[in-house]
């Protein structure tokens, strides 16, 4: 019995305690200065894209021009992040040796995002037109003071196969961003190592693909 009428007390107790923390939290969030907010979600996210991009990464589109300032990348298009790859489809029926039989590579589109820029009219036109580039280049540089171009991609026979542009930014007063698609016929990726001793750029690896006659490219 006694067990019973705490609960009831607690119970009624409740609801007006968290009326009351919820107002006093209500209150103290419309005191804060509506420009000392946006400024500080701006750092905010300032902070995490420093904190998350440990790299540099920049395209380059023939009569496309972006608005890059690194002076070896200028007037390439800067990009936010990036997605590759490719996937190979193997048959249910295994080989008399045992293994499974592989069929035709698949190359998926490249996909970046970026903030709009100049670019952006541009990509949109050729998009709709189905204009054809004989080749785009990306190149991925580390974030530090050496700028040292890890990898390129070039990617060969594109065309660019949507555009889409988000205007929900992360802040107020933020720009919208683009996310853009790019299909392709051949593709070659150069990695360069680093040396540990000097941090320059050491040894390369090449490897390619001809997506249009399923071969090795590089």
């Amino acid at each position: 019995m006694r067990t019973s009428a705490y609960k009831i007390l607690q119970s009624s107790l409740k609801e007006p305690i968290t009326y009351f923390i919820a107002t006093f939290v209500a209150l103290a969030d419309s005191l804060i200065d509506p420009a000392e907010r946006t400024a500080q979600n701006a750092a905010d996210q300032l902070t995490r894209k420093a904190y998350h991009m440990a790299f540099d990464a920049f395209l380059k589109i023939e009569g496309i021009p972006g608005e890059a300032l690194d002076a070896q990348f200028k007037d390439w298009i800067e990009m936010e992040n990036f997605d590759i790859g490719a996937s190979q489809s193997a048959s249910v029926t295994a080989t008399s040796a045992g293994g499974a039989t592989s069929g035709r590579a698949r190359m998926s589109d490249l996909f970046f995002r970026k903030t709009v820029d100049k670019a952006t009219p541009k990509l949109h036109e050729a998009c709709c037109s189905g204009k054809h580039f004989k080749e785009v280049t990306l190149a991925v540089n580390r974030a530090g003071t050496d700028k040292l171009k890890y990898l390129e991609i070039v990617l060969e026979e594109v065309i660019i196969s949507s555009v889409s542009l988000n205007g929900n930014g992360d802040v107020e007063g933020g720009f919208p961003s683009e996310t853009v698609r790019l299909n392709y016929g051949r593709i070659k990726m150069t990695y360069t190592q680093q040396k540990r001793a000097d941090g320059q750029g050491g040894g390369q690896v090449v490897g390619g693909w001809d997506g249009i006659s399923n071969k090795v490219y590089a």
